[in-house]
C-alpha cells in the first residue's frame, strides 16, 4: 500500500513538474539574429581556430604558484634581495613563446566570431601567463626585440590584450580583463618611470583613452559562444544515439544515459530551440550599455538568472544543464566591459599622478589638480559603475601615497574599505569596492603584514 501511494505521488509530482517546465524557457526574441554580421569585421585580419591551434602546441598552462609569486613581485618589485625563480624559470623556457605571442597579435586583429569560441579556449587559457611574463619582462627592463620596455611597453600590451575582445566569446573578454588588470598594476608599481615630458604623458594618456572604444561587441561574443554551443549539443546527442565518433570525439554516451534523456522528453530539436531562444534574449539584453546588477539575466526566468528556482530538468535535461553552466559566466558579462574601462581609466589617472608628483614633489590632494592642469579630462576620472553618469572615482591622499576606488558591482560607495580584488569572505564581498592604491601604500602594507 505504501509503495502504491509513493508511486501515485511520484507520478503526480512528475506530471506537475513537467507542466511547469513547458513554460520554463524564455520566448524567442524574434527580431534578434543569431548569426554574426561579418560586415563589422571587414578590413580586419581575423584568427581562426586553426591559427590558434598551431600557436599553442608548445606552450605551458599558467599555474597558481606562478601567479602567487607574481603578486609578491607586484608588491616588492625588483628590490635588492628579492628573487622570483618560478618566473625566471618560465621565462627561460618560454621567452620565445612570449615573442611569438607579440608577433601573433601583430598579425591578427581579433578572432573570427563565425567560427564559434570553443576552438579558442585553450589559447585564452594561456593569456594570463603571457601577461605575467610580459609585465615582468618590461619591469625588469629586459628587451626581447619585439616588446618595448617601460610604460610604453605596457601600453602596447594593453593594446594587444584588447584584441581578445574582438570576435571572441565571453571567456575571451574575461581573460582580457584579467590581463589588463595585471598590466595596470605594473604601471602602478613603477612610478619612477614617468619622466617630465608633458608631450610623452599626453601621448600615453591618449593611447589609453582610445582603447575604451576598442571593445568587440558583446552581442557578437554571445553569438560566437552560441555557435560553439550548437555544435556541442549536436555532438552530445549524436553520442547519446550511439553514433560512431571520430577517434578524438571521446567516449560514447549511449545506453542508459540516452534512455533517461528520452524518458524525460529531451531531444535535439527542442534543446536547440530552447537554447536559441535563450541566446536571442541574451543578445538583445547585451545592447544595453549601462552596467546594472541584473546584467544579462534581467527579465529572464528566475532559474536562468541563477536564483533559487528549479531548472526544467523534466522537459529538457541537456538544454537546462548547458543553460545553467553558460549563465554562470553570462550573468556577470555586463560587468566585464565597465571593469576594463575602469582599469584603463585607472592607468590614465596613475600616469597623471606620477607626472604630477615628478613636477610638484608630491601627489595632489584631489583629482581636480589633474583636470585643472590639463593632464586629464573629465571622462578620465568618471566611475563606469556609478548609477549617475559623471560620478567621479573617489580619490584621497594616503600617507606618502594615494588611493582611489570605484563603487563596484553593487553600485554603492562602501568607503573603499574592502577591495573586490582581494576579498576573502562573503560579507566583505557584499561591501567591496574596486580599490587602487599607490606603490608607497602597497609596499608599506606588505612590509607590515597588512
Amino acid at each position: 500500500m505504501v509503495l502504491l501511494v509513493l508511486l501515485v505521488w511520484g507520478i503526480v509530482w512528475f506530471v506537475s513538474m513537467r507542466r511547469q517546465d513547458l513554460t520554463a524557457w524564455p520566448e524567442r526574441a524574434a527580431e534578434v539574429s543569431l548569426a554574426v554580421d561579418m560586415k563589422t569585421y571587414v578590413g580586419m585580419r581575423l584568427a581562426s581556430p586553426n591559427d590558434v591551434a598551431g600557436f599553442t602546441s608548445n606552450l605551458f598552462h599558467s599555474a597558481e604558484d606562478l601567479l602567487t609569486e607574481y603578486r609578491r613581485f607586484q608588491t616588492l618589485g625588483m628590490a635588492e634581495g628579492q628573487g622570483y625563480p618560478l618566473i625566471e624559470q618560465r621565462l627561460g623556457n618560454g621567452a620565445s613563446n612570449l615573442v611569438a605571442f607579440a608577433e601573433f597579435w601583430g598579425a591578427y586583429d581579433g578572432f573570427d566570431p563565425s567560427c564559434g569560441s570553443m576552438g579558442y579556449n585553450e589559447f585564452i587559457g594561456y593569456s594570463a601567463e603571457f601577461a605575467v611574463l610580459g609585465c615582468y619582462y618590461a619591469a625588469a627592463g629586459v628587451t626581447n626585440g619585439v616588446l618595448p620596455t617601460g610604460h610604453d611597453g605596457r601600453i602596447s600590451m594593453l593594446e594587444d590584450q584588447m584584441r581578445l575582445t574582438r570576435g571572441g566569446g565571453l571567456l575571451a573578454r574575461a581573460s582580457a580583463l584579467n590581463n589588463v588588470m595585471l598590466v595596470v598594476r605594473e604601471i602602478i608599481m613603477n612610478p619612477e618611470e614617468q619622466g617630465g615630458d608633458t608631450a610623452v604623458l599626453v601621448e600615453r594618456v591618449a593611447r589609453l583613452r582610445e582603447l575604451e572604444d576598442d571593445f568587440g561587441d558583446l552581442g557578437d561574443a554571445i553569438r560566437a559562444d552560441y555557435a560553439s554551443v550548437r555544435g556541442m549539443v549536436s555532438s552530445l546527442y549524436a553520442q547519446l544515439a550511439g553514433k560512431p565518433q571520430d577517434k578524438d570525439g571521446g567516449a560514447r554516451l549511449g545506453g542508459m544515459s540516452g534512455i533517461m534523456v528520452g524518458m524525460l522528453g529531451g531531444n535535439e530539436v527542442d534543446t536547440q530551440a530552447h537554447l536559441g531562444a535563450l541566446f536571442s534574449r541574451l543578445i538583445r539584453l547585451s545592447a544595453a550599455k549601462a552596467y546594472t546588477q541584473k546584467g544579462l539575466s534581467a527579465g529572464l526566468p528566475g532559474w536562468v538568472g541563477l536564483k533559487k528556482e528549479r531548472p526544467p530538468w523534466t522537459r529538457d535535461p541537456i538544454g537546462a544543464a548547458v543553460a545553467v553552466s553558460y549563465m554562470q559566466n553570462a550573468n556577470f558579462a555586463h560587468a566585464v566591459e565597465p571593469s576594463v574601462v575602469l582599469e584603463l581609466r585607472a592607468a590614465r589617472i596613475v600616469l597623471a599622478l606620477q607626472f604630477y608628483r615628478h613636477e610638484q614633489g608630491e601627489y595632489p590632494g584631489s583629482l581636480d589638480a589633474l583636470l585643472d592642469g590639463g593632464l586629464l579630462v573629465a571622462g578620465d576620472v568618471e566611475d563606469p559603475f556609478a548609477t549617475d553618469v559623471g560620478t567621479r572615482l573617489v580619490y584621497s591622499r594616503d600617507g606618502d601615497g594615494w588611493r582611489f576606488h570605484s563603487v563596484g558591482l553593487n553600485q554603492v560607495d562602501d568607503g573603499g574599505i574592502y577591495d573586490a580584488y582581494r576579498v576573502k569572505t562573503a560579507k566583505e564581498q557584499m561591501q567591496a569596492d574596486f580599490v587602487f592604491v599607490s606603490r608607497e601604500r602597497e609596499t608599506r602594507s606588505g612590509s607590515n603584514g597588512g
